[in-house]
């Protein structure tokens, strides 16, 4: 990016385990994914506008199954996500 662009931000792909009840924590694990939009060269660590170098939250994926193969709900959402963020970098 250019040095004289202050306005330049990063789009990132976050993922992270979704809180579930006890009952179902090991059986059926789900996670999140979010599209978040940062100040170049951070990584957040949680999935929230709060998070530190977080200028805004694009769009989260909720509860969404972690299976075995690339054909689960986790797996088809990071791809999504991937395509998504890579689209706005492109834009901006």
């Amino acid at each position: 990016m250019n040095a004289s662009n202050t306005n330049a931000t990063e789009f990132v792909v976050k993922s992270s385990t979704a809180r579930q009840p006890a009952s179902r924590k090991w059986k059926h694990p789900r996670s999140r994914v979010a599209i978040m939009e940062v100040v170049p060269g951070t990584m957040p660590k949680m999935i929230s506008p709060r998070a530190v170098g977080v200028i805004r939250v694009i769009r989260v994926w909720e509860d969404l199954y972690t299976g075995q193969s690339d054909h689960c709900q986790y797996a088809r959402a990071m791809r999504e996500a991937r395509l998504m963020a890579e689209h706005l970098s492109a834009q901006s």
